[in-house]
């Protein structure tokens, strides 16, 4: 009786261990495909990191990016490979760098100086005027023009309470001075400033302005819809933020009484899709309203300088009053438009990617003490003077420093079992900021 019992039993359990392990191979296949594709969705959960990772990768030699883990007898690893990539401005087509309206005056040509400064063919104040265009030409001076504004009411120069410590600014007109100091962390939400009165960036501050690839202390979203006792209406928009200067208007940073650290970042600005009839901000970190007080005609002092009236970027014809602006009266080179004094002797971070059009107005940069300073201005400028002291930032860029924008990348994700092997592979374009896009996507095994 046992031995039949034997002669049935056996073949039945063959049979059985036969059909768990041919059942269990599609199951595999299917865990392998599926940690492949993981691997991709992984990278592009923070295409800022991916970004930067990737920015050391080469055609044929890739770098390692984190993968998931899905345990038992599953492995998966990602590498990035970079095919391609595409930079602010095309190369060999750029615009002037530094330029001086100011007659008799040369922008700086230290080696801290990235791109090519302004030379006027002639002695006159109107000179640049000729070799200046509304747009970012290659070659030329960019002399933009002003964003249309809607009517919206002005917001409080004090900003908005965000859940924790954070605190935000939201885009809009700011009639009164703002005045920020202390390491509570602060965020400027994407869009538009207007500022009447002066800005001051002080001791200690942790300053994000707008959206991009430098992360802030809230979100556009959380900053347009939670701000603490914020407005019915915003005006948040694309990502990055441009300030505009008019009247009274001008940005001071300023390190003194600093005791730990100090970083204002802003992130370069993209117009959103649906402004970009009106809105001529891209690319643009810091502007000022052009012209003669009252916004009569151009700005003109004696023979040294001629600035032309600000105009309005759109599809109709508007004027500055109509759009709330008042020319800029902060001219005296004594009183720089934009201001930066480094003083202290602790580690101070600025950085300004986006072009700094201030023509009837002053840049200065003064530095003491240079330790552990680090200061880029790299869309480039356009001032009535750019007065740089001696002394420089241990770590300075001033010009256009033309960062690769975009790469091209191939992302391969293998993934294993004791079955056998899957294989993803993405053609991917990542953007400094975040944005990103699969262009081509493929599974294998």
């Amino acid at each position: 009786m046992v031995v039949i019992c034997s002669f049935i039993a056996v073949p039945v359990l063959g049979y059985a261990n036969t059909v768990s392990r041919q059942s269990r191979i599609p199951y595999e296949k299917l865990v392998r495909a599926e940690a492949a594709k993981a691997g991709l969705r992984t990278a592009l959960l923070n295409p800022v990191a991916t970004y930067a990772t990737c920015s050391q990768a080469t055609i044929g030699t890739g770098r390692a990016l984190p993968t998931v883990d899905l345990g038992g007898s599953v492995t998966t690893t990602t590498q990035c490979f970079a095919l391609s990539h595409e930079r602010r401005e095309p190369e060999g087509e750029q615009r002037i760098a530094l330029a001086s309206t100011q007659v008799g005056t040369q922008s700086p040509a230290q080696p801290y100086v990235v791109g090519s400064r302004y030379t006027p063919a002639t002695a006159s104040s109107a000179a640049w005027v000729a070799d200046r265009t509304t747009d970012a030409s290659p070659g030329a001076i960019w002399l933009p023009k002003l964003p249309q504004r809607r009517s919206l009411p002005a917001v409080s120069p004090t900003g908005y309470s965000m859940p924790g410590t954070c605190r935000a600014f939201l885009p809009g007109i700011y009639d009164q001075p703002v005045t920020i100091t202390g390491s509570n962390p602060v965020y400027f939400a994407s869009g538009v400033y207007y500022f009447r009165q002066p800005v001051t960036f002080g001791r200690n501050v942790d300053i994000v302005v707008g959206e991009g690839a430098v992360a802030g202390c809230t979100t556009d979203l959380q900053a347009a819809t939670t701000a603490h006792n914020g407005p019915a209406q915003h005006q948040v928009s694309g990502g990055g933020a441009t300030f505009v200067f008019g009247a009274s208007g001008r940005l001071i940073i300023d390190d003194s009484g600093t005791t730990g650290s100090m970083s204002v970042v802003f992130n370069q600005r993209y117009a959103s899709a649906i402004r970009q009839a009106t809105d001529s901000t891209k690319g643009i970190s810091i502007m000022s309203v052009n012209g003669a007080s009252g916004g009569e005609g151009p700005y003109v002092d004696g023979a040294s300088v001629f600035v032309p009236l600000s105009e309005v970027f759109g599809p109709t014809p508007t004027t500055l009053a109509s759009n709330q602006y008042v020319t800029s009266t902060v001219t005296a080179a004594a009183t720089p438009i934009v201001s930066v004094a480094l003083t202290s002797n602790k580690p101070v971070v600025i950085s300004i990617p986006g072009y700094v059009a201030v023509p009837q107005g002053t840049v200065g940069i003064t530095t003491t003490v240079a330790s552990e300073k680090q200061v880029t201005i790299g869309g480039g400028v356009l001032a009535r003077t750019i007065d740089v002291s001696s002394t420089v930032p241990a770590s300075f860029e001033l010009g256009i420093t033309n960062p690769i924008d975009i790469y091209s990348l191939r992302i391969v994700s293998t993934s294993s079992t004791p079955t056998g092997t899957a294989t993803s592979t993405a053609t991917v374009r990542v953007r400094y900021d975040g944005l990103a896009g699969i262009t081509g996507w493929e599974v294998r095994g």
